[in-house]
């Protein structure tokens, strides 16, 4: 509540109370909405591509995921798991354990960065079923945009599967241009050098 009335407030800050005379409003009020969104209890989160963005194989979607919250994975901080999905029938058709050595979690302050527990880090971090949900999810995403995705989402503690899964952005993939032959022959042969 006290943070719901520090923002109700601000529209009686000199900036508003200028603005709304300038504009012939009325000075009394300013009715302001405040959206109280919950914060993910996330048992799980990451990123999936619906595109294998290192070779551009539009078959192939990968899936990187963390314990917490997914800033662990997005920031390239921890060693994710990784999964390897069939676009269309949303198979795993590989998967690598990480280290997972840290995540991210929220405390009631904000968020911090743990040492995962030992336990847990020989552990994959999702179940098959919400594996193939992100990717149906994902896929759908890149139905609607007409283009592959970079996803970020989230698996909610406190909701039961699927209603878990929760979407947090998306954007367009960056894919890797694949070169020529050549060129990769000369890129090379200049390592070599």
């Amino acid at each position: 509540m006290e943070k719901i009335i520090k923002v109700w407030a601000s529209s009686f800050n000199p900036r508003s109370l200028a603005f709304r005379s300038r504009k012939g409003l009325p000075l009394e009020s300013d009715p302001i909405g405040v959206a109280v969104l919950k914060m993910v209890n996330a048992r799980a989160a990451g990123v999936i591509f619906t595109v294998d963005p290192n070779t551009g194989d539009l078959s192939k979607m990968i899936l990187e995921a963390n314990w917490g919250l997914g800033e662990s994975v997005v920031g390239g901080e921890s060693m994710p798991d990784t999964y390897i999905i069939n676009k269309e029938s949303l198979q795993i058709h590989g998967r690598k354990l990480g280290t997972k050595k840290k995540y991210v979690t929220f405390k009631e302050l904000g968020v911090v960065e743990e040492e995962t527990p030992h336990h847990k880090r020989s552990v994959f971090c999702l179940r098959d079923e919400e594996v193939a949900e992100v990717g149906r999810l994902a896929v759908t995403l890149e139905k609607h945009f007409g283009v592959p995705q970079d996803t970020e989402w989230a698996i909610d503690e406190d909701f039961p599967f699927p209603e878990n899964i929760i979407l947090l952005q998306t954007r367009a993939a960056v894919i890797v241009q694949k070169k020529r032959a050549v060129d990769q022959v000369v890129d090379l042969m200049l390592k070599r050098l």
